[in-house]
């Protein structure tokens, strides 16, 4: 994130001639940010905390508190993402790098990683994790607001772990991230439910306008954009984990 992500965590094909939803609507699961460059944010103060050098040492510490790790369950996603030695991962709003060891070592010597982000400062710490580990397959990436600016069919599976909701541009952030996917690669999305839970109580976080979507909404913008749901998997307690293809 960062884009950000509570964690620290993708318009794949907008047809022509589809008819565009309104900033904001929820109803149907679809959102504003389909591609067009006049297009409105889908949610224009989510990132503000990220804008100011108090928020973001407030949210370095929420993606990097101890406890994280209770209800993040970091080696259970990285188990059930299926990454194979040799495979190229992208985390995109990568944050802080919370998940950057654990990657680095599931794709192993021969496979690739890159961790990206639009927040600088938060890609500084990724930096860091990276010398001080020595993890020599990994790449940083500065992306922007609309595009995660991946290598174009670089990727098997690109990860997005607690930072959909921050996506002002959902629309164009999934182009970006079918643009970098090979033809057979994959999407995780992994968020919070759109309810209550102590991750929220203690962090002082209206869920209510803080997540812009519950799962089920998140899986109709899925569609909408030109994405295949193939299974979703629960062994999260505030978080959904779901698996996504491009339709074509």
């Amino acid at each position: 994130m960062i884009r950000i992500t509570a964690a620290s965590c993708l318009v794949l094909f907008a047809c022509a001639g589809r008819a565009q939803p309104k900033s904001g609507e929820e109803g149907g699961g679809v959102v504003a940010g389909s591609g067009s460059a006049s297009a409105p944010s889908a949610n224009p103060t989510i990132n503000d905390r990220y804008h100011t050098p108090e928020g973001r040492e407030l949210s370095v510490t929420i993606f990097e508190q101890p406890e994280r790790a209770s209800y993040q369950k970091p080696d259970e996603v990285v188990a059930n993402c299926g990454i194979k030695p040799g495979d190229v991962v992208a985390d995109v709003a990568a944050g802080t790098g919370y998940m950057v060891t654990r990657l680095s070592a599931a794709v192993g010597p021969t496979g690739k990683l890159y961790e990206e982000d639009i927040q600088n400062e938060f890609l500084d710490l990724v930096r860091d994790k990276v010398a001080k580990n020595k993890l020599t397959n990994v790449e940083v990436i500065l992306g922007d607001e609309r595009n995660a600016k991946l290598p174009t069919r670089c990727c098997d599976l690109v990860i997005v772990l607690d930072s959909y909701h921050h996506f002002e541009w959902p629309g164009e952030m999934l182009a970006s991230i079918s643009n970098a996917l090979k033809p057979k690669g994959r999407l995780i999305i992994i968020d919070f439910y759109k309810r209550p839970n102590d991750f929220f109580t203690k962090f002082k976080i209206d869920y209510q306008k803080h997540m812009r979507l519950d799962y089920d909404g998140v899986l109709k913008e899925l569609d909408h954009f030109g994405w295949k749901h193939v299974e979703t998997k629960n062994f999260l307690p505030y978080q959904f984990f779901a698996v996504f293809v491009r339709k074509s």
